[in-house]
């Protein structure tokens, strides 16, 4: 008759209150370890097996735990949770798969409570002024409506400059921004007229053949052929020339009503100018 052998194990079992958290105040979404204190008070018997952790009934995951006798050591595994109460257990189990078994039962489980916190919400931008673009407003009120204001440019050379000169220079790009804005509309009223007066031009040829159509053969009867010709070659001539110069001019308008309209190509020619009368300034005084 076979008797069961008993195997001697090793005494292995959690410390009190030996579950915490790396980060126990993190919120929700960060990732985090938890800990766990395991000691083997055997004095001849050392242990190989396996740490548990789970968060209720679902697994978190294991680590290998090897203890020589009345030796003790923390382990860990890794954790990302979510807002909530978590309950966190941690088991401990032989190299075969079977619970480790001690005179106390309770100490082969440790268990402890965390509540994570949910993250907090993102900062909520701040609203972006509105101008106010009424008669009554300020002349730099409009500027906003008419050219691209130098923030940026003024941001970044204010953040070099002592809080005394910070001041000025809000003020002085201010001042320049409102004078571009007055500008601009300048410069758009005449590119309306401009446009208008592109668009009623017509062909002087044409209205030569308009005006004389109802009286044909009178004309033809008391004017000569070659100064009709002559005439109207003329003023062909003078209106193309006339429409050139008018478009050209269009041109030209639009041309500085871009430059005024971007902050940074307005500088960028104010500060060409500074420099070159910089230079026109140090040649005539090198002069002397």
């Amino acid at each position: 008759m076979l008797l069961p052998v008993s195997v001697a194990q090793a005494d292995v079992q959690f410390v009190s209150q030996s579950v915490f958290l790396s980060q126990p105040s993190a919120p929700a979404g960060t990732t985090m370890l938890i800990y766990a204190s395991v000691v083997n008070t055997s004095i001849s018997l050392a242990f190989n097996g396996t740490a548990i952790f789970r968060d209720g009934v679902i697994e978190l995951g294991r680590v290998g735990v090897a203890l020589s006798p009345g030796e003790a050591r923390v382990v860990s595994i890794s954790w990302t949770p979510g807002a909530g109460s978590h309950n966190i257990n941690a088991l401990l189990e032989e190299s075969d798969g079977t619970p480790v078994s001690t005179q106390m039962a309770s100490s082969t489980e440790a268990t402890a409570m965390f509540t994570i916190e949910a993250p907090p919400p993102p900062p909520v931008p701040d609203p972006i002024p509105q101008t106010d673009t009424s008669s009554g407003g300020r002349a730099g009120d409009h500027t906003s409506t008419l050219v691209a204001p130098a923030t940026a440019i003024a941001d970044s050379i204010i953040s070099t400059l002592p809080p005394v000169a910070s001041s000025t220079i809000v003020a002085i790009f201010s001042t320049v921004d409102d004078a571009r804005a007055a500008i601009v509309s300048v410069l758009d009223s005449q590119i309306s007229s401009a446009s208008r007066a592109i668009i009623k031009a017509t062909p002087p040829a044409l209205e030569k053949m308009t005006s004389v159509g109802g009286s044909k053969k009178q004309s033809a009867s008391s004017t000569p052929s070659s100064l009709i010709v002559s005439n109207s070659a003329s003023s062909t001539v003078s209106g193309t020339a006339s429409d050139i110069f008018s478009s050209l001019y269009l041109d030209l308008l639009l041309f500085l009503r871009f430059l005024l309209v971007s902050a940074s190509l307005s500088y960028l020619c104010v500060l060409s100018v500074i420099i070159f009368g910089l230079y026109l300034l140090y040649c005539r005084l090198s002069l002397r």
